[in-house]
């Protein structure tokens, strides 16, 4: 019976000693769990502060509180307003690129169908020029430019895809800043349609050819409406025609007497004059042929 006793007593006693150490474990988790809520607290604390105080680059330096251990908030990267204001911008001329292409899409269905717009799509589309020329200067005409050369683009725009019209329209804005690459696109269009002239020779693509000149003479006669584009198109002579030309050139003298004083409207004409010479004198030499 003592031994019975004994027993029991042993077995309490290891019961009990088994008690202890499993409750001091979970007293040091918990003790654990609670320094890390701490810290946690401290570092949520610091990122507040950081974010109050508009200390958005402190924290994407990885800064946190001094003497505390890494936390869920270390590495933590915020953009500032800086960085995302190109962002939003772009965003927004999306949207406004967008609008406006839907705005000439329903015009363009309009016209396809040999009907007139109505009143309201007419305002509609002023309203989104004005729109979108409030964004980006001259957007409007720009982006006008830009579907008068592709077609295709306004469906896309118009369905969202801005990326490539939103390019187009940038590009157009430095051609009409820049009369040297104005120049630059006008010497791939005329050796394009030249090209394509030389191809149609002889009397049986007489039509085709005439076509293409047309074409040709309208591209030159643009240049009325350009004389800063036809000033910079005189020193592009060997391009255009494959030989030199200078078009202030006169007999008996090296400038014709005019040299730096003659202007921009000037220049314009003489290209426009040696450029319809030039399709004149194809013209002959392919019927010829």
């Amino acid at each position: 019976m003592a031994e019975s006793v004994l027993d029991l007593h042993i077995q309490i006693g290891h019961v009990l000693h088994d008690f202890i150490e499993e409750s001091s474990l979970i007293f040091h988790r918990i003790k654990v769990e609670m320094i890390e809520c701490h810290t946690l607290h401290l570092n949520g604390l610091v990122v507040l502060g950081h974010l109050l105080n508009g200390n958005v680059a402190e924290l994407n330096r990885g800064g946190s509180a001094p003497g505390h251990a890494a936390s869920r908030f270390d590495g933590l990267k915020l953009s500032t307003p800086r960085e995302r204001a190109p962002v939003e911008r772009q965003s927004a001329l999306g949207g406004t690129v967008q609008r406006y292409a839907r705005t000439v899409q329903d015009i363009r269905r309009m016209t396809e169908q040999g009907l007139p717009a109505l009143e309201y799509q007419k305002a509609a589309r002023v309203q989104a020029a004005q729109a979108l020329d409030a964004m980006h200067r001259h957007g409007a005409h720009d982006l006008d430019a830009v579907f008068v050369r592709e077609p295709g683009m306004v469906g896309e725009a118009a369905n969202g895809r801005t990326a490539n019209a939103i390019r187009q329209m940038q590009l157009e804005s430095e051609l009409r800043a820049n009369p040297d690459l104005r120049a630059d696109r006008f010497v791939r269009a005329w050796q394009q349609l030249r090209a394509q002239r030389d191809k149609l020779s002889g009397w049986q693509n007489e039509d085709a050819r005439g076509a293409v000149e047309n074409r040709m003479r309208a591209l030159a006669k643009g240049l009325e409406k350009d004389p800063a584009l036809g000033a910079a198109l005189s020193r592009r002579g060997s391009e255009l025609l494959g030989r030199q030309w200078s078009p202030e050139w006169s007999p008996g003298s090296r400038d014709g007497g005019i040299g730096a004083a003659i202007g921009d409207q000037a220049r314009t004409r003489s290209v426009i004059q040696q450029l319809t010479f030039s399709i004149e004198r194809g013209r002959n030499l392919g019927i010829g042929l």
